[in-house]
């Protein structure tokens, strides 16, 4: 799992939500351009898949794409909490030694991909460790536990067309 160290600035979002890649989130105008960019992935690699994409110079997050997932479970009671702090900027990860020859670090996992139709938000969920703190950029919150390790990302203020099309995609 990833380890959060600190929160740095906060950066404008692009979304994306198409046939090909269910969802994808980029940070900063630099992205395309930006050469130090490297992979954490995470699913079984076969039918479930998520890649963050991790600037090796400041260990921020700089992307997030959901390109597999087994199944989307539809909920109505919301996982974000009122009672949670919430702390703004992006989250910057632990990445000491993990790429030292390559641009690619998979670790085999589980996730859930969940969907709250009426609160408008998507939730992938690494851990069901109780979250004490949010990160919010933008759209997206980073969910960590106790050891500020990240355990849940959500993706909220998605409209009717954007949850029919995740739904879509997804079931």
């Amino acid at each position: 799992m990833l380890k959060i160290v600190s929160t740095t600035f906060e950066m404008q979002s692009k979304l994306t939500i198409d046939a090909y890649v269910p969802l994808d989130i980029r940070w900063g105008d630099d992205y395309y351009t930006n050469t130090s960019i490297l992979y954490w992935r995470t699913g079984d690699f076969k039918k479930s898949l998520i890649e963050l994409g991790i600037d090796s110079k400041t260990g921020q997050i700089r992307s997030f794409t959901l390109i597999l997932v087994k199944k989307l479970l539809l909920i109505s009671e919301d996982l974000l909490k009122s009672n949670v702090p919430i702390t703004h900027g992006l989250p910057v990860i632990y990445t000491k030694n993990w790429f030292e020859k390559v641009r690619f670090f998979d670790e085999v996992g589980e996730f859930q991909c969940i969907l709250n139709e009426s609160a408008g938000r998507l939730y992938i969920v690494f851990t069901q460790d109780q979250i004490v703190k949010w990160i919010k950029n933008d759209r997206v919150l980073f969910g960590l536990n106790d050891e500020s390790m990240l355990t849940i990302i959500g993706v909220q203020d998605f409209d009717e067309k954007a949850i029919r099309m995740i739904n879509r995609q997804l079931i």
